[in-house]
């Protein structure tokens, strides 16, 4: 949930840098309105891809105990 937040917050950010510049859309003959539509689907997408990448990199670092392996490290901790 943590990765969540922080990708769609820098999603947000760069939205709204994209938002302020897309007026110079039309001087190159370009529908801006197109435009922003075209590039804010694609940057939504990559933040998707880098959501799964960082999901499944923390999926695959995490150790799962059984509950004797649990007790035991709480034991360890405790003296």
């Amino acid at each position: 949930l943590q990765t969540l937040d922080s990708l769609w917050k820098e999603h947000l950010a760069a939205m709204d840098y994209l938002r302020q510049g897309i007026h110079l859309r039309g001087y190159a003959q370009k529908d801006p309105k197109q435009e922003y539509k075209r590039e804010s689907f694609s940057m939504f997408a990559a933040m998707l891809e880098s959501l799964k990448y960082e999901v499944i990199s923390t999926l695959s670092k995490v150790q799962v105990r059984m509950p004797e392996e649990v007790e035991e490290l709480e034991q360890q901790r405790r003296m």
